[in-house]
């Protein structure tokens, strides 16, 4: 488990923690990283947000084209854990943290984020 976000070190008592995503790498037609849509569902409900958004935005973010094959997330490009983890921290700061309070308990509402802890909006 991860401290939501990163940087608040590893304190056993945060509250605010999530997974990190492990990605099997499967070398066929030049190298595809399969994630599996339950590690993505997990991460989903941790952030409180879609699990479809956080797999577009990490495709988006690595250039990677992406497929949904059964249960497994499929990026055509190889992709070990820390840069996936990297990715994934770039969207907690941009997509869920508040912008006034750092609190991960934010909700969107109307193309804006809503801090259940303060009550600041981010637009």
């Amino acid at each position: 488990m991860v401290t939501i976000p990163r940087e608040m070190g590893d304190d056993l008592f945060y509250r605010y923690k999530r997974i990190m995503i492990t990605p099997t790498i499967i070398n066929k037609n030049g190298g595809t990283t399969q994630i599996s849509t339950a590690d993505i569902s997990i991460l989903a409900k941790q952030l409180g947000r879609s699990d479809i958004v956080i797999a577009h935005y990490i495709g988006k973010s690595a250039a990677a084209g992406m497929m949904i094959i059964g249960d497994k997330i499929c990026y055509r490009k190889v992709m070990n854990a820390a840069e996936i983890d990297d990715i994934v921290e770039s969207y907690i700061k941009k997509s869920v943290l508040c912008s006034q309070c750092g609190n991960p308990e934010t909700v969107e509402y109307r193309e804006s984020l809503v801090c259940k802890a303060c009550g600041g909006v981010t637009r």
